[in-house]
C-alpha cells in the first residue's frame, strides 16, 4: 500500500516546494535586514520554506497517508506540530 501512496506523497512535495516558494520569501523578507547577507538570505528562506511545507504536510501527508480526508489531522493539528517542534529541539 505505501507504494502506492509514495508517488502520490513525492508529487504533493514537489509542487508544495513551487507553490511555497514565494509566500517563504515574502516571510523571511520580514525577517531580515537589506543589508544581510546572502548566506543568512538563503538559510532563513529555506528555513521559512521548510516551515511552510511542514504546516501544509501536517495535513495533507495525513490524508495520503490514510487514503481519506477527514477533520482528524485539522482537529489535532497543534498536538502534531507540538511534537515535531519538541522532537526536533530534543533530538
Amino acid at each position: 500500500m505505501v507504494l502506492r501512496q509514495l508517488p502520490l506523497l513525492w508529487l504533493c512535495v514537489i509542487v508544495l516546494v513551487v507553490v511555497t516558494q514565494r509566500p517563504a520569501q515574502r516571510l523571511a523578507g520580514l525577517l531580515l535586514e537589506r543589508n544581510d547577507g546572502f548566506k543568512a538570505t538563503m538559510l532563513i528562506t529555506a528555513l521559512c520554506n521548510v516551515f511552510l511545507m511542514s504546516l501544509v504536510l501536517t495535513i495533507v501527508g495525513t490524508w495520503i497517508g490514510t487514503g481519506a480526508i477527514t477533520v482528524s489531522p485539522i482537529v489535532h493539528f497543534f498536538c502534531e506540530m507540538a511534537t515535531k517542534f519538541h522532537d526536533c529541539v530534543y533530538c
